[in-house]
C-alpha cells in the first residue's frame, strides 16, 4: 500500500511495521541523505529466527562451504565480505546515487 506524506510517496516495507520513502517523491526529487541513511536496510523484512526488524551485525569470521567447496551465500571470510558489510555498501551506493559499490 502507498500513501502521500508532505508530498512524498510512502510505501510499506516488506513485513516491517514502519514506512519507507519510495525512490521518488511526488515532486520529482528523491529523498534526502538523512532519509536514505535512516531507512538503510529497510525492506529486508523481519528476521525469521528472532523477529528483529533492523539489520543485525554479523560477527562470523568464516562462512559455510557447500559440498562442491564453493561458498553458496557469497561470503568467504568476515574481514573481506559479510552480510553487514554488504548492507553498508548498498546503503552508501544508494546515498551516493551510484549503481553499486566496489
Amino acid at each position: 500500500a502507498t500513501m502521500m506524506l508532505h508530498g512524498k510517496v510512502l510505501r510499506r516495507c516488506g513485513g516491517l511495521g514502519h514506512r519507507c520513502l519510495a525512490s521518488a517523491a511526488a515532486t520529482g526529487s528523491g529523498p534526502g541523505i538523512a532519509t536514505l541513511l535512516a531507512h538503510a536496510g529497510c525492506g529486508a523484512g523481519v528476521d525469521p529466527q528472532f523477529g528483529g526488524v533492523s539489520a543485525p551485525i554479523h560477527l562470523a569470521s568464516t562462512f559455510e562451504r557447500g559440498a562442491d567447496l564453493e561458498y553458496p551465500r557469497g561470503h568467504v571470510y568476515g574481514r573481506t565480505s559479510n552480510p553487514t558489510r554488504s548492507l553498508l555498501e548498498e546503503t552508501l551506493a544508494q546515498v551516493e546515487q551510484g549503481e553499486g559499490a566496489a
